[in-house]
């Protein structure tokens, strides 16, 4: 039976935001679905989502707005690397990092991570 890890990040232009998803018992991270508001496309002003280990310094997935924008309510999955490194304890957390480039955007976004028990 998978558990579900869900999140919402509410974010302002030039706004940096991190969100932290914390594991109830060992999970091993299967996939990554994002959902939100409209957010344009631009490659100067851009936001960039990155989910990672709570330290930061394993990234799984990006999601960059600076040449696709977001649909409202059309749901993503992201493609997840580090195949060998997703497995999580009791009590770690699951980092999703929004990150701004020059401006950046405003914008909502909901996420959904899929997990195995560990």
């Amino acid at each position: 039976m998978p558990i579900i890890l869900t999140g919402f990040l509410d974010f302002a232009a030039s706004e940096s935001k991190d969100l932290f998803l914390i594991c109830p018992v060992p999970l091993q991270l299967k996939e990554v679905r994002l959902c939100a508001n409209s957010i344009t496309a631009d490659g100067s002003n851009y936001m960039t989502l990155s989910v990672q280990n709570a330290g930061g310094t394993k990234t799984f997935a990006t999601r960059a707005t600076s040449s696709t924008g977001f649909s409202v309510g059309v749901v993503e999955s992201l493609t997840l690397g580090e195949a060998n490194d997703r497995d999580f304890a009791a009590g770690e957390a699951i980092k999703i990092r929004i990150g701004q480039n020059a401006s950046g955007v405003a914008g909502q976004i909901s996420v959904c991570v899929l997990c195995d028990l560990g």
